[in-house]
């Protein structure tokens, strides 16, 4: 068993806390190293622990968020935050990007629910996504031409 360590908890909260005031790229880039460590080893950020027991989570200030259980619906809520800011549009993502970023999150959002672990409503991140995806532009170098050339 992973012994949860205090500094890389605190460490993630902080992250998580900056995610909601940065610009969606970064809220995104920031959200997405957390969600995978944590779908990663759940174990390892005191997430899998009794409530009760969670010294470790309690130590690095994570009560003050939740219990150390609900915490990965929480993240799934900042999730559906950064994605649903009207901002979103602008962040630069291309289809390829949404798609590797649905892709992506859906992954990690199976891996925490398989530890048991709830990760929000995962039909309402799913759709959310969807819609992102079909208002996404267009990659800007999707043209076959120019791959055909360069060879």
């Amino acid at each position: 068993m992973v012994q949860p360590d205090v500094a890389e908890i605190r460490k993630m909260l902080q992250v998580f806390d900056q995610s909601s005031s940065l610009s969606v790229s970064q809220a995104v880039r920031m959200l997405k190293t957390i969600t995978r460590s944590i779908a990663k080893d759940p174990e390892a950020f005191d997430l899998l622990t009794d409530p009760a027991d969670a010294e470790a989570w309690r130590s690095a200030g994570g009560e003050s968020y939740s219990e150390n259980q609900e915490f990965t619906n929480l993240l799934a809520a900042r999730w559906m935050e950064v994605l649903s800011r009207p901002d979103f549009a602008n962040a630069g993502l291309d289809k390829d990007e949404v798609e590797e970023l649905q892709e992506a999150l859906l992954r990690y959002a199976g891996q925490i629910e398989k530890s048991e672990l709830e990760f929000g409503n995962r039909e309402e991140l799913e759709s959310k996504l969807e819609e992102l995806l079909a208002a996404a532009p267009e990659p800007a170098d999707s043209s076959e031409d120019d791959s055909e050339e360069s060879e």
